[in-house]
């Protein structure tokens, strides 16, 4: 999530974005008004009649070398034919926009919308679980098969900026202990080309969309280089405990190349807490001016997740 101080709507800048985009003016103004908000600023607009989103990103939140790997792997990922949300590449030709704009330096780029219902609003059966381990399998095996994967952001790294984040933040030192903990753990951790390699990190049931005949997955950002098992864990610890063998049953059906273990899963949680943990004390770490009704909600509920985790963080014993 960014900083909170990101958090507020600024059409302004949306417009200003969505003039090397073209997009029908007609139902732009609607279109805005559902924009969201977490990880970068979500814009909606229509492109001869087809949901299209456009996304922002402040440079100081960002890094340019990471998005445009991510908007890289998309576009191999649509030559293999794999159901993941495509960009569209600006007027000029461009897939990653640098804004400098009153209000800052902003990256800019634009998907289309994809088909279907998200998961999260779909009554779980086995054989959608079986679907939804498939499509996560597919997603493995197609990054598998590619010779130059275009991420190049691994779970070390994401371990350096959590542990930089939380000592600048003041966070207690049994954090800063848990972090160099799992740290030398996974790096204690055998990676293979079966077991090692791209993650989505975020592949969970609003992020895939089911068309009735299959699931499109959308929100790659967080991708990364790590252990295949941690995107089991993101998956299964968002659904109901019933159906997780059918989704590793369709997991490994699509993806018998993978040698994700589950006894792995315990260290994936432990890596997800800090990072969460880290991210969110990075988000409430600078606040927008003024006063807001929702701000002050919001900030209480990250604040009481914040304080949950960082129980559960301190309060492991080398597990």
């Amino acid at each position: 999530m960014l900083k909170l101080k990101y958090l507020v709507e600024n059409f302004e800048l949306a417009r200003m974005a969505l003039q090397s985009w073209r997009h029908d003016a007609d139902t732009l103004e609607e279109r805005l008004r559902w924009f969201r908000i977490s990880s970068n600023a979500v814009y909606p607009f229509d492109r001869e009649g087809r949901l299209c989103f456009l996304r922002l990103s402040p440079a100081e939140e960002k890094e340019e070398a990471a998005l445009r790997g991510e908007l890289a792997l998309l576009g191999e990922l649509e030559r293999l034919g794999y159901p993941a949300m495509c960009p569209i590449p600006a007027d000029g030709g461009e897939m990653l926009l640098t804004l400098d704009t009153p209000w800052g330096r902003w990256y800019a780029c634009a998907f289309r919308g994809v088909p279907g219902q998200p998961l999260e609003e779909l009554p779980m059966t086995q054989e959608l679980a079986e679907r939804y381990g498939a499509a996560l399998g597919e997603l493995h095996a197609a990054a598998m098969s590619l010779p130059d994967l275009p991420v190049r952001r691994d779970e070390r790294d994401a371990l350096k900026w959590v542990t930089r984040t939380l000592a600048a933040l003041g966070a207690p030192d049994a954090a800063l202990q848990e972090a160099a903990e799992v740290s030398r753990l996974l790096d204690a951790q055998e990676r293979r080309a079966d077991n090692y390699g791209f993650v989505h990190y975020d592949f969970e049931p609003d992020n895939v969309f089911w068309d009735g005949s299959r699931f499109h997955v959308i929100d790659f950002e967080d991708g990364m280089r790590h252990f295949l098992a941690m995107d089991w864990v993101q998956a299964m610890d968002e659904i109901p405990e019933t159906y997780r063998d059918a989704f590793i049953a369709g997991y490994r059906q699509a993806c018998p190349a993978s040698g994700a273990e589950l006894r792995q899963l315990p260290l994936m949680r432990r890596f997800r807490d800090l990072y969460s943990y880290a991210r969110l004390l990075h988000c409430l770490s600078e606040r927008p001016e003024g006063t807001f009704d929702w701000l002050t909600m919001l900030t209480k509920r990250l604040q009481w997740r914040v304080s949950e985790l960082e129980a559960a963080i301190c309060g492991r014993k080398g597990e």
